[in-house]
Order: C-alpha cells, then sequence, then structure tokens
C-alpha cells in the first residue's frame, strides 16, 4: 500500500499519462471495442515516449502499462495494433525492469503449449 501512495505523489510523466490512457481504453473495451486508430496513435506515442523517458520513470508504470499491452492484445486487436503493442511490450522490458519477461513468457506458455491458438491468449503469445 505504501508503495502506491508513493506512486500516487510522483508527477505523471508522458509514459504515464499514455499508459494511463491505455489503461482507460482497455478497461472501457467491455462497452466499445477500441478505435484502431485511436490505438494506433496511442501506441505510437507510447513507443516514442519510452525512447525519451528514464528508467525510473519507467520502473513506476512498468506493470501497469505492460497489463494493459497485454489486456488489448487478448482483447483482438487487429495486425497493426498487435504489432505496435508488441514493440511497445519488448522496449518497456528492455528499458525498465527485464525480470516481467519471464513472468510474461510463463503465463503465455501454457496456452501456446496446449495448440489453442485461435483463444486470445494463445494470439497475445
Amino acid at each position: 500500500m505504501a508503495k502506491n501512495l508513493m506512486r500516487d505523489n510522483v508527477p505523471l510523466s508522458r509514459f504515464g499519462v499514455l499508459a494511463a490512457q491505455l489503461e482507460s481504453i482497455v478497461a472501457s473495451a467491455a462497452q466499445q471495442s477500441p478505435d484502431p486508430l485511436l490505438c494506433f496513435d496511442l501506441l505510437s506515442d507510447l513507443i516514442s515516449a519510452i525512447d525519451e523517458e528514464s528508467k525510473d520513470s519507467i520502473l513506476l508504470w512498468q506493470r501497469r502499462c505492460e497489463d494493459a499491452l497485454y489486456s488489448l492484445l487478448v482483447i483482438g486487436a487487429r495486425r497493426p495494433v498487435r504489432h505496435l503493442a508488441s514493440v511497445a511490450m519488448a522496449r518497456i522490458i528492455s528499458k525498465g525492469d527485464g525480470i516481467s519477461i519471464y513472468s510474461r513468457a510463463s503465463s503465455l506458455q501454457g496456452f501456446l503449449s496446449d495448440g489453442k491458438r485461435s483463444e486470445p491468449q494463445g494470439v497475445a503469445g
């Protein structure tokens, strides 16, 4: 809980704002399918923000942004959006904390090994 309080007191960076917008889009996907153009623009901005941000700023928002990117893939984003989401995920992991790659890979490994590639988690993998 103290960690959340610390995050709440940190001013939002450009990366943090874009991550929050992505979370909002994913959260509202149950009511309305995300607009591909909006997602494409947001992810393009997110990728450039990752390149410009410091590692400390990335670390503050990394897990939340990764979760939102993963959710975007699972809800069935189209190919260009999936590609940008994958690029963003790779850059976040590369610049931030690389340990999350192991948890992401292990969570997807089961879905991929079952051969159920038509399921959303298989597509995300």
